[in-house]
């Protein structure tokens, strides 16, 4: 693929949703997601943004969650880290013309409470849906889960598994997808 000058064929689109096309979850919850996006009394959905290079492709996510009625909120972080969405990235593709945007208050990897805006967490723990994308937005879920137990948010985790410590919690080999939805009712993590 030539990517590198910016310029991408149509062949490496069509190659790129020839793979998508063939990708398998190691855990797939979609239909467990499907239920509670059907569900009208989950009126909202928090998606916590995990890379820049896939803000395009959420903003394309938030809009179908859109047509089912549903009140979407958007988290970006508040300042450059690693390789995640911040608000210049969602304001430059649009995002905010979907949906509210905000950050969550800091630059942590995932989020970390003692630094993280009381706006957000708070939003985080009583919105009825959680997607979290990405391994760094996992990983602070299971860090905090203690946080969020009481909350009413159903929380789904969509990850690859990109590092052994990973592949042993869940169970499966390092490099697979996982779309899982994460049960932390009661003080209890379970996968």
């Amino acid at each position: 693929t030539n990517v590198h000058n910016g310029n991408i064929s149509e062949e490496d689109v069509q190659k790129s949703i020839d793979e998508l096309d063939q990708l398998q979850f190691a855990f797939d919850d979609f239909e467990l997601f499907w239920d509670d996006i059907i569900n009208e009394k989950k009126k909202n959905i928090l998606v916590l943004l995990d890379n820049a290079g896939e803000i395009a492709f959420d903003r394309l996510l938030i809009r179908t969650l859109k047509e089912f009625g549903k009140k979407i909120l958007a988290v970006v972080k508040d300042a450059p880290i690693s390789n995640d969405a911040i608000m210049d990235d969602a304001l430059a593709v649009g995002i905010n013309n979907e949906c509210e945007v905000i950050t969550t208050g800091s630059s942590d990897l995932g989020y970390d409470p003692k630094n993280a805006s009381g706006d957000f967490m708070e939003k985080l723990t009583n919105f009825d849906i959680v997607l979290l994308k990405g391994m760094a937005n996992f990983e602070a879920i299971f860090s905090y889960q203690h946080l969020h137990s009481n909350g009413k948010a159903n929380y789904y985790s969509l990850l690859k598994l990109k590092c052994e410590t990973h592949s042993e919690l869940f169970g499966q080999s390092f490099g697979s997808y996982i779309f899982k939805k994460i049960d932390i009712k009661d003080d209890t993590f379970n996968l």
